[in-house]
């Protein structure tokens, strides 16, 4: 199955993470969200091509996703 997205189910909030292509710039991405506070918050990470982007994908992990939440954490304080 080619999966292009993943929900990562950390203690207290969740992760999702997107593969994305954006047809004008011709560009492939990878999008990280979470929900704080009712508030969505998104990161979109570019990549070279499309074989880069879906091996970051495949190698993404919840420790990456502690990551992520804890970034955006960091900005709100």
């Amino acid at each position: 199955m080619n999966k292009f997205a993943r929900l990562f189910e950390l203690e207290d909030h969740q992760v999702l993470l997107m593969k994305d292509y954006d047809d004008e710039e011709e560009k492939f991405y990878v999008s990280q969200t979470t929900w704080i506070d009712s508030i969505s918050y998104s990161m979109r990470l570019g990549m070279k091509n499309e074989e880069s982007r879906d091996k970051y994908f495949d190698k993404y992990n919840e420790e990456e996703a502690k990551r992520y939440l804890t970034s955006v954490t960091n900005l709100l304080a």
